[in-house]
């Protein structure tokens, strides 16, 4: 069965209620690069199904721990590994991975990621998506897992 990244991602979030892993198959995906903007999409758009209700932005800077363990178990039930590293910033200091201009938070995450890792042969862990906000610095990065290491990774 072919189904859209939105569809897919809105069973993955709201519609699979199970503790069981999702065997997905990836049509297009020809390299790690595709493959860290499939799981950014799913990130994405998982989001938007479970914390964007009012349809006026996600705000990564709002995101609790338990909400966002919530998305890397719901994405973990695919054999996708949401790494995330975060670092809260001083006010006025400057963001020591990348000097952009910081954007509120609600605006920033779909508006302007920065990508870094754009050669297709570079090992998926090593795509990172930066967003920058006016109270941190996320890195967001993807490992694959499979069968049994994924549900040992959902326990802890």
């Amino acid at each position: 069965m072919q189904v859209e990244t939105d569809q897919l991602a809105k069973f993955i979030f709201l519609d699979n209620k199970s503790e069981k892993l999702v065997n997905i198959e990836i049509d297009g995906v020809k390299n790690n690069r595709d493959m860290f903007m499939f799981c950014t999409e799913l990130l994405y758009k998982g989001i938007q199904y479970l914390y964007d209700h009012d349809k006026s932005g996600i705000d990564i800077d709002g995101l609790t721990d338990e909400q966002f363990k919530h998305i890397q178990k719901r994405l973990l039930l695919t054999g996708i590994e949401v790494v995330l590293r975060c670092e809260v910033l001083p006010l006025q200091q400057e963001n020591p991975i990348i000097s952009m201009k910081r954007v509120p938070s609600k605006q920033h995450m779909v508006e302007n990621p920065i990508v870094l890792g754009h050669c297709s042969s570079t090992p998926l862990d090593h795509h990172h998506l930066v967003i920058s906000t006016e109270k941190a610095v996320y890195d967001i990065s993807f490992k694959l897992v499979h069968g049994s290491a994924a549900l040992e990774k959902m326990k802890r």
